[in-house]
């Protein structure tokens, strides 16, 4: 059985990078409304972390934002070492024809690279899965196309972003619908 239908609450135990003789306990659970201005810390906390200049940190500051609003109406998903220790967070919809876009896939930098993307991501294609969806789309941050290729996902197109002068990639995968299956499947053209 796929470990994230096993319990989706606690998902895994896993080695922290550099770590490998601590386990730590990861929790992914559905975001609170009070969680907004903490979300929008680590969108800006994540973005500085790639080096963009801050006048573009600035700019984003007024499109990176995620109200309450925006929480109570879309599945917004934290991971939590515990209640203090938030790591990141993602978040999905579900369109129609089975097409699930990635809302948002966000981890504050010090643990970038630890396992913690990989941890949304998985966590983001089985509530995809469970929803019905049988693709994920979702527009990417040119610094994280590596990581996505390395989870199995495709380049679709680039888009004009809000902010003049990016490019941003869209991406998308495939989500496999057997329930012993991996969660993915490679794009095939």
């Amino acid at each position: 059985m796929h470990i994230l239908e096993k319990n989706l609450r606690i998902l895994r135990l896993f080695h922290a990078k550099g770590r490998k003789d601590e386990e730590r306990h990861v929790e992914i659970s559905k975001a609170v409304p009070q969680d907004a201005a903490l979300i929008k810390q680590i969108m800006l906390a994540s973005k500085a972390h790639w080096g963009y200049s801050e006048n573009w940190i600035a700019a984003w500051g007024n499109h990176l934002t995620i109200s309450p609003a925006y929480i109570r109406e879309n599945d917004i998903y934290i991971a939590r070492e515990n209640p203090q220790s938030v790591l990141g967070f993602h978040g999905i919809k579900l369109h129609e024809k089975g097409l699930c876009e990635r809302l948002e896939l966000w981890v504050i930098p010090q643990r970038i690279g630890t396992g913690i993307g990989r941890l949304l991501f998985l966590h983001a294609l089985e509530m995809a899965r469970a929803l019905g969806a049988s693709e994920m789309q979702w527009e990417a941050d040119p610094h994280a196309v590596g990581f996505y290729h390395h989870m199995g996902a495709y380049h679709i197109r680039e888009i004009d972003s809000k902010l003049e002068g990016q490019r941003l990639p869209v991406m998308g995968i495939k989500i496999a619908s057997s329930a012993f299956s991996s969660g993915v499947s490679a794009h095939a053209d």
